[in-house]
């Protein structure tokens, strides 16, 4: 898979389901590092550290096949098994923010 990409930033505290959504999307869907990721850059400042957002990147081609349906069958059962206790505010801002731009 190589198409175009699309890219946010993640939302503070919700890293660990960002990172669960990469996974799950290489291990269901045979994505690749090129298709999904999950970049978690820090910067340090002078005598302070400055902590950047996390940036999901996914490709267009990859985002096909994440549909609500994808979601509810296959990533929010791997968010409960992963995770504690994911948030549902990440479903939330995939459906929101990531999929009405590169989705269905």
């Amino acid at each position: 898979m190589s198409a175009s990409k699309v890219s946010h930033d993640v939302p503070a505290g919700l890293e660990e389901e960002a990172r669960a959504f990469v996974d799950v999307l290489r291990e269901s869907e045979g994505a690749d590092a090129d298709d999904a990721a999950l970049l978690a850059p820090e910067a340090r400042g002078i005598g302070v550290d400055v902590v950047l957002p996390a940036v999901l990147i996914v490709s267009s081609t990859a985002l096909t096949t994440v549909t609500k349906e994808w979601i509810e069958k296959y990533l929010w059962p791997e968010l409960n098994r992963r995770i504690e206790k994911p948030s549902e505010r990440f479903v939330k801002w995939l459906l929101d923010t990531v999929l009405p731009q590169g989705g269905p």
